[in-house]
């Protein structure tokens, strides 16, 4: 099964309304990128359609960005963004079939908080060489699996549940299915072996406070397009997620539940 197909609309909508700290970094990603007035610029998963929305303000009316995600729920979310006249499209497709567009004929390309849910990472990254003009930079903003593993504060709650009973027998402690994370040394290959030249990388320590559990959940339920807890046998989610619930609330502070994780940054120039 693919992560979008259980995605819902409602599911969209709710990740439109609670996707900040997505959306804060891929802003942080476009300063990066140093995209600029006129430029095209392609966003691979782009969601509900928030950061293509920011970035075709800043390329203006010579530029024109376009939006794709798999999820048709997601797109349509983001096609009611698109005015008449507008700069900005939105399509549905996915970044390891970008045959759609032409060679060369890109200025920017960027994947924010997108690069784990693909399967295919060195396909997607030769395709989007293959569309980025000589000097188009590609950027990235993902969290390593190594990095997440050992300092971000929800991983670490679960993979210490997972390692008891009843969920050790019944669950691999490292299955993060459907998703497919990376480590960073990874990547870099991979970007090597594409063709990139110019690799940049840069880390951002992010510390949150969730009101409540329930915000934590739904956050993580439309980011995950209805996956969550997807690695759990089904008979056993309703009691992970009360056990889960219950560790969390240990790092309840005035301010809310803290949770902290790294976000990794990448920019790539095409040579």
């Amino acid at each position: 099964m693919s992560s979008t197909e259980l995605d819902t609309s409602t599911l969209a909508e709710k990740y439109d309304q609670l996707s900040d700290s997505q959306f804060e970094n891929g802003k942080l990603l476009i300063k990066e990128l140093q995209v600029e007035n006129g430029h095209l610029v392609l966003d691979i998963g782009s969601g509900t359609g928030r950061l293509a929305e920011y970035v075709a303000k800043t390329v203006g009316k010579k530029g024109k960005v376009i939006g794709i995600d798999p999820s048709p729920h997601r797109i349509k979310v983001a096609s009611s963004k698109v005015k008449p006249s507008s700069n900005l499209s939105f399509e549905v497709g996915n970044g390891e079939d970008l045959s759609r567009f032409k060679e060369e004929s890109l200025d920017r390309v960027y994947l924010n908080a997108v690069l784990g849910w693909i399967e295919n990472k060195g396909t997607t990254l030769a395709e989007i060489h293959r569309i980025l003009k000589p000097g188009g930079k590609l950027g990235l903003t993902f969290t390593s699996k190594n990095i997440q593993k050992a300092f971000s504060t929800d991983r670490q709650v679960a993979d210490r549940l997972l390692k008891k009973e009843p969920y050790a027998s019944a669950v691999k402690s490292d299955d993060e299915t459907p998703r497919h994370p990376i480590k960073t040394d990874e990547l870099i290959l991979l970007l090597i072996n594409s063709g990139f030249k110019d690799i940049k990388l840069d880390i951002k320590k992010n510390t949150r406070y969730i009101p409540t559990t329930k915000e934590y959940f739904d956050k993580k339920e439309a980011s995950a397009h209805g996956n969550f807890l997807a690695n759990i046998p089904e008979k056993l989610r309703g009691q992970f997620k009360s056990d889960l619930e219950k560790e969390l609330e240990k790092n309840r502070t005035p301010q809310g539940i803290e949770l902290t994780n790294y976000s990794l940054f990448a920019t790539a120039t095409k040579s």
